[in-house]
């Protein structure tokens, strides 16, 4: 049996097939959601309650999902984000390459992008402070992968794109945020949805 843990930061980005947050079972898997909430520090604090819920098997590695925003890229609502390592002010964290070659198999036929996820401890509304080598931003994956590794514990992170990072801040790039984020979160789950169908069947 292959304990698998699976965290998003929203309820939002919950898969559809785990809606119930229960303990799933798929052929010899067994899969358990948690919620942590945004940022860092919540992050951090529901991957050591993931880990733990195992006991002394410990999950055999964490799926990390959910919504992100791409950085220098052409608006592409919806398109998966394959991590192959996050990253956190000056620090960097490779991902395990085998889950992530898993992850090529399934993403194949699908609208996606891989490379360096680079994660704030605030919401990212300008490329100021993003590094250049940065694909996408969120405000979790450094911190699950960071304290799953202090477990021996690999992870997996793909994200989909629900928002453009603009080189600038302003009114009118937060305004275009406000007025489209419900329509794009909805484009990125429909394609966190086929992702998780296809990678669990």
């Amino acid at each position: 049996m292959t304990n698998i843990g699976l965290i998003v930061a929203l309820k939002a980005e919950v898969p559809d097939m785990f809606r119930d947050l229960q303990v799933h079972h798929f052929a010899d898997s067994s899969i358990k959601v948690v919620i942590s909430g945004i940022g860092p520090r919540k992050a951090r604090k529901a991957t050591e309650k993931l880990i733990s819920f195992f006991g002394d098997n410990k999950p055999d590695y964490i799926l990390n999902l959910g919504f992100c925003g791409v950085v220098g890229q052409k608006p592409d609502i919806g398109r998966l984000i394959l991590a192959d390592r996050v990253r956190y002010k000056n620090s960097e964290l490779h991902l395990d390459q085998n889950y992530i070659n898993k992850a090529k198999q399934v993403l194949a036929e699908t609208r996606y992008s891989i490379g360096t996820l680079e994660t704030f401890n605030f919401p990212v509304f300008s490329q100021r402070y993003v590094s250049k080598v940065a694909l996408a931003v969120d405000m979790e994956a450094y911190a699950i992968v960071e304290t799953a590794l202090q477990h021996q514990v690999p992870v997996l992170v793909i994200k989909a794109v629900s928002d453009i990072v603009p080189p600038k801040a302003g009114l009118t790039s937060l305004w275009g945020f406000v007025k489209t984020i419900k329509k794009n979160t909805k484009q990125a789950k429909v394609q966190l949805d086929i992702f998780v169908e296809r990678y669990f069947h």
